[in-house]
C-alpha cells in the first residue's frame, strides 16, 4: 500500500490494497485481542471506554474528549438518529467539569501564592528589624 493509494482513495484500483489492509488490521486486532488475558482485556475495555486515562494521555484532554464525542454521534448516525443533543450535553459536563477543577487549581495556587507572598515579606521585615552583622 503506497502513499499515493490511500491519498486517492477515490480510484478504482486503490479499493482491493485499501481494504486488504484493513481486513489485515481487524485480523490483526482480533488475535491481539483473543490473545489477552481476562485482566488485559478488562483494561483495555475500559482504556476503550475512556473510564481509564494514562497519564501521558491527560494532556490531550481536549482531543480524547472531542474523538470521544465523535465516536459517539457517529455511532448514533449510524443508527439512524439525528438528535446528538445527549452527545452534546456529556461533552459540554466534561468540559465543565475540566474547567472547574483547572479553577480549583488556580484558587489553590493563588492561595498558596498569597501565603508565600506573607511569608517572604514577613523575612523581609525580619532582616531590615535584626540586620546581623559579622564580628
Amino acid at each position: 500500500m503506497s502513499k499515493s493509494n490511500i491519498s486517492a482513495v477515490s480510484a478504482q484500483h486503490a479499493w482491493p490494497g485499501m481494504l486488504a489492509t484493513l481486513n489485515w488490521m481487524v485480523d490483526i486486532n482480533m488475535v491481539n485481542l483473543s490473545q489477552m488475558s481476562p485482566l488485559s482485556r478488562q483494561v483495555s475495555e475500559k482504556l476503550l471506554l475512556g473510564e481509564i486515562v494514562p497519564e501521558e494521555y491527560d494532556n490531550n484532554f481536549h482531543e480524547r474528549v472531542f474523538f470521544d464525542y465523535l465516536s459517539d454521534a457517529y455511532t448514533q448516525f449510524f443508527a439512524g438518529r439525528d438528535d446528538f443533543s445527549e452527545s452534546e450535553r456529556q461533552l459540554e459536563q466534561q468540559f465543565d467539569n475540566r474547567n472547574a477543577e483547572r479553577l480549583a487549581d488556580i484558587e489553590r495556587l493563588q492561595e498558596e501564592n498569597d501565603q508565600l507572598v506573607k511569608e517572604l515579606t514577613q523575612l523581609n521585615i525580619d532582616a531590615v528589624l535584626s540586620p546581623s552583622f559579622p564580628d
